[in-house]
């Protein structure tokens, strides 16, 4: 309810996913650079580079040793944009455990990737 008692209206379920897509693109912009994946549901940022972080990773996201799959978006060389936020929605429709994520190549290219 509202101020003055009325309902408010109740998004969407593609409206609640574009808002948790802003939110967590904010908060991978918000770390700046370096080579992380964000969890929304655990408010966590690892780096997968480090063995610890990538142990805790596969704890916390596979499910009695079922395996992980990188299947959105990889190798986006541009900000988070129309591509990863439709991705990243068509993926929470479908009930999947969705991830954003960035990393830096070598050569000094950062990529956004789904996960």
């Amino acid at each position: 309810m509202n101020k003055d008692g009325a309902n408010e209206p109740v998004p969407d379920n593609k409206s609640k996913y574009e808002h948790d897509y802003e939110e967590e693109a904010g908060a991978i912009r918000r770390y700046g650079s370096g080579d992380i994946t964000y969890s929304s549901r655990t408010g966590s940022y690892m780096d997968l580079r480090v063995p610890e972080e990538s142990r805790r990773f596969f704890v916390e996201f596979t499910d009695h040793g079922m395996p992980v799959y990188i299947v959105g978006v990889t190798s986006n060389p541009a900000d988070f944009n129309d591509i990863t936020k439709d991705t990243y929605v068509r993926m929470r429709m479908g009930q999947k455990e969705v991830m954003l994520g960035q990393w830096t190549s070598p050569g000094g290219v950062t990529y956004r990737d789904v996960i």
